[in-house]
């Protein structure tokens, strides 16, 4: 009979974000069913069985060091790692032919998350190592520790991921479980600029031509790209010093739709006075990202919510993530303090047509942790395209200096298409929310991380840096 995949338990019922690969070859008379139950017993808690429809995850989010404000949130000092790897093909042997009948076979037998290397009375032959084991009790026993001390913390989550070896460690603390939906604010934005890429990609866009000369829009200065919008670089008004910039109010609204909004921000006559030539400064958010999401609706002919869908939500398996627009008008109210209304429950967020693209976005740690590998595994989610290789570099270069040797002016010299770069350390990207969400990747190690606390950004910041010196250790202590 054919051979089995096996891997490390990383993730419930998700073969994209589990650990080390092999190839089982079991003897004669020990049939797919046989093996998948025989490790899971052998096991024991190591391995589930999962219902087909249970969609759980086990990740980890990790924290951080970092420090600032909402709006300049990353210290020099601040680090931020990357997510770990989905299934990887090439880890197999390439002399299996058959491997993605093969893979569908073990996790269509009750919906794996891992098979582990152990077969109780069935032989088979292996043919990789295992995955290194990876020790975050330090960093658990921190976490707790902070949510002890912290004012007004009911709980957290943390994922950790990896290159080579997916999930490393992924868990809830306090009153949060693994599938506690969060509003990530500001995290909502790397997410937002991977669509416009996976449309460039598609050949819908070019992130470099003038948004004139494509859909008529007319704005106070000539020759805004797509680009230009994604990297805070249009010239439109930012975030500072004015949250509620009339001319822009519409982005805080869940009445209207996107396509209107985002049209209606671009080519406001009355904003003129603020609107400064693009690439001669960094505006941190605002409406600029609002017009993107526009751009993305016209060019496509699709709803965000379906472009979503099509681009993340499907390939990666996401199971409790969208966009909203949670901000009821008043996003000094709501902005920068956690929207308790939420209570994690997308039901009690409007139904809306004007998501909000900067910092609309609801989701898992789990979820986010599959985002975080496919930036880090080259825009695939397992075998599903996302975005190409060539988007994925591109959202992570610093595009201001790039583009116009632009600096932000902030902690974080540098900004992509949706991420903070620092330009003092080779590698390190961050895209952290107000409301205390913290995701970032650290290319050179080859990990990212998400933490998620339902505060805001200071205390997301601290519980990261509280925790970053033990993720480091374990991530570059292996045994």
């Amino acid at each position: 009979m054919p051979g089995i995949l096996f891997q490390e338990l990383q993730r419930d019922g998700d073969p994209d974000t589990a650990g080390s690969g092999g190839f089982l070859t079991p003897s004669a008379g020990c049939s797919a069913t046989e093996v998948v139950l025989k490790s899971r017993r052998a096991v024991g808690m190591n391995a589930r069985v999962l219902n087909s429809n249970s969609g759980r995850g086990v990740m980890h989010l990790v924290p951080s060091r970092i420090s600032g404000l909402v709006l300049n949130p990353i210290s020099r000092r601040g680090r931020l790692s990357d997510i770990t790897p989905e299934w990887n093909l090439e880890m197999l042997p390439r002399s299996i032919d058959a491997r993605k009948t093969l893979l569908k076979q073990v996790w269509t037998v009750g919906q794996l998350a891992g098979i582990l290397m152990l077969l109780a009375g069935c032989g088979g032959s292996l043919s990789s190592p295992s995955a290194p084991t990876f020790d975050f009790a330090v960093t658990d026993a921190v976490v707790e520790d902070f949510l002890a001390e912290a004012p007004g913390l009911d709980g957290a989550s943390l994922i950790i991921v990896h290159r080579e070896w997916g999930v490393l460690h992924h868990r809830a603390f306090g009153s949060f479980d693994q599938d506690r939906i969060s509003l990530v604010a500001s995290s909502s934005k790397v997410i937002t600029a991977g669509i416009l890429n996976r449309l460039a990609d598609d050949g819908l866009l070019d992130l470099q031509q003038p948004l004139e000369d494509f859909l008529g829009w007319e704005s106070t200065f000539s020759g805004v790209t797509t680009a230009d919008l994604i990297s805070n670089s249009s010239g439109l008004v930012g975030l500072l010093p004015n949250l509620t910039f009339e001319p822009y109010m519409c982005q805080w609204r869940a009445t209207g739709t996107l396509l209107d909004c985002g049209k209606s921000i671009f080519t406001a006559t009355e904003a003129a006075p603020e609107v400064i030539p693009r690439q001669t400064a960094f505006r941190y958010g605002g409406g600029q990202w609002q017009v993107a999401g526009a751009v993305a609706e016209a060019v496509s002919g699709k709803s965000w919510e379906r472009l979503f869908e099509e681009i993340y939500e499907v390939p990666c398996g996401l199971t409790a993530s969208g966009f909203s627009n949670p901000f009821d008008g008043d996003p000094l109210s709501n902005l920068l303090s956690y929207p308790a209304q939420f209570d994690g429950d997308p039901g009690n967020l409007p139904q809306t047509r004007n998501p909000s693209m900067e910092a609309g976005l609801y989701t898992t740690s789990g979820d986010y942790g599959k985002l975080l590998l496919m930036q880090l595994r080259g825009g695939r989610c397992g075998e599903n395209f996302v975005m190409s290789a060539n988007a994925v570099e591109q959202m992570q270069a610093n595009q201001i200096d790039l583009a116009w040797g632009g600096k932000t002016e902030s902690l974080w010299a540098g900004y992509g298409y949706g991420w903070w770069v620092d330009t003092e350390r080779d590698g390190w990207l961050t895209d952290p929310g107000a409301f205390g969400a913290v995701p970032w990747l650290d290319l050179p190690r080859g990990y990212g991380a998400m933490i998620i606390v339902e505060a805001n950004i200071g205390l997301g910041s601290a519980l990261g840096d509280a925790v970053l010196p033990s993720i480091e250790a374990a991530i570059d202590n292996p045994s």
